[in-house]
């Protein structure tokens, strides 16, 4: 109603481009921007509820500690203060970022909600806080630590049926210097990587992968990548025939084990295929839990194989034998 009757008294005045009545046209100008402005100053001095966000910053914390838990960049917060106030912080005249200075604000594990609310009017000159979001502050503080911890290479590869990777992955730096609270550093024993994806693999893998980046709160790591070299070789197969040993006889008994030889079967790189030979294996057949006179079958078992090589069959698994007394 108010701005249908407000239309209705600048149309008697104003209309079509010609002023009706009004003989002084600049008088009549210049009375309305002193009405408005009497109005606007009226308006500024009374006091309003009004809602508002303010970031906050936290500095002169306690050397060599580190948080626990991260603290609220922002404060939600509901005040009462003068129009004028408001109009200043609207429009960027005076502070809107909360400082709290941890030595001569805080100085101690919580802040609660009246001293936090005293800060606030305090600092940016509110008139009256009614609301905090969070009502309090945690300053939950712990030892700073560092420690140097290996880099463990996640892998997804699905390799070539005739390819597999030779050696151990090398990774540079193959380890990390991680920062933080003193109790969540000094329960790390590695740091894993993002995985490296690859199918059907049958030439070298390298590059550069992301280390995963920390769930637990204000830990930093002295670098966010590694770089990796995953060799990867076509692998055949190859098969050396061992002579069975029997160990752990009981005293005065000897044993005749036919075959006397286990063909030992295995995949070897090419370019180890040359390189391993039948005395880098020792086949045993081990009678130590194994019943004689129930001819109780006995399992040959590698004692010792060549590190070079990979899905080690052995046959006969379960020779026969013969028992005869010395």
């Amino acid at each position: 109603m108010a701005v249908q009757r407000l239309k209705e008294i600048l149309g008697k005045v104003y209309s079509n481009g010609r002023w009706f009545g009004i003989e002084n046209k600049a008088a009549f100008v210049l009375c309305l921007l002193i009405a408005l402005v009497m109005w606007l100053l009226n308006a500024l001095e009374r006091n309003y509820s009004h809602n508002m966000s303010v970031p906050v910053e936290y500095i002169n914390m306690p050397e060599g500690k580190g948080l626990i838990a991260p603290l609220p960049e922002t404060l939600e917060i509901e005040v009462n203060a003068k129009g004028s106030d408001l109009f200043q912080n609207s429009f960027g005249f005076g502070d809107h970022k909360l400082v709290l200075d941890y030595q001569r604000d805080i100085n101690q594990e919580v802040m609660p909600s009246s001293t936090l609310s005293n800060t606030i009017v305090r600092k940016l000159g509110i008139q009256q806080v009614t609301d905090i979001r969070p009502d309090t502050l945690f300053f939950l503080l712990d030892d700073f630590a560092e420690k140097k911890v290996p880099v463990i290479l996640k892998q997804e590869i699905g390799y070539n049926t005739l390819f597999e990777p030779k050696g151990k992955p090398k990774i540079e730096p193959d380890s990390i210097t991680i920062s933080g609270s003193a109790t969540a550093v000094d329960t790390l024993q590695s740091w894993p990587s993002l995985p490296v994806i690859a199918l059907d693999a049958k030439a070298n893998l390298s590059g550069t992968i992301e280390l995963q980046q920390p769930q637990v709160f204000n830990l930093q790591l002295s670098q966010n990548s590694v770089n990796y070299n995953i060799e990867v070789e076509e692998f055949t197969e190859k098969t050396l025939e061992i002579p069975i040993n029997p160990v752990n006889l009981p005293e005065a008994t000897s044993v005749i084990i036919y075959p006397k030889t286990a063909k030992v079967s295995f995949r070897v790189s090419f370019s180890d295929f040359k390189e391993v030979e039948a005395g880098m294996f020792t086949a045993v057949a081990d009678f130590a839990d194994v019943d004689l006179g129930s001819n109780q079958p006995v399992r040959v078992v590698l004692a010792k194989k060549a590190y070079k090589v990979s899905n080690i069959r052995i046959k006969p698994e379960f020779p026969k034998y013969i028992v005869y007394q010395k």
